[in-house]
């Protein structure tokens, strides 16, 4: 399923449509033309749920690929756990495994079941 940054954004941080319109102070219906891809997001929005999301502003109306939702739930952790260079983290479609990020952005799968020593 091709999804928006916006949307998978809603999905992984557990919000509702309603709690990001009332942020916006518009209605969901908004949202939901946004979804549809009947009305582009405003410059102004966009600016405003990437400060609200704590995510880079290219990736909220982008149709996003697996290394991007990548980097959404990457931030989304940094974000909740407050530590600003976190570089391991769950990913949703995958359970029982890490995916890590090296500092040259190369993506790695680790397998839950791996001890580490």
């Amino acid at each position: 399923m091709i999804m928006t940054g916006l949307e998978f954004m809603i999905k992984t941080y557990g919000i509702t449509k309603s709690s990001v319109a009332s942020e916006l102070g518009i209605k969901k219906q908004n949202i939901n033309v946004w979804f549809s891809g009947k009305q582009p997001i405003s410059k102004r929005h966009v600016e405003h749920l990437a400060g609200f999301f704590h995510q880079p502003l290219e990736l909220i109306r982008k149709e996003i690929t697996r290394e991007d939702e990548l980097t959404i739930i990457e931030n989304y952790k940094k974000y909740k756990s407050g530590i600003p260079n976190i570089d391991v983290y769950y990913v949703l479609d995958l359970p029982k495994a890490i995916v890590t990020r090296d500092e040259n952005g190369n993506v790695g799968v680790i397998p839950m079941s791996t001890k580490c020593e």
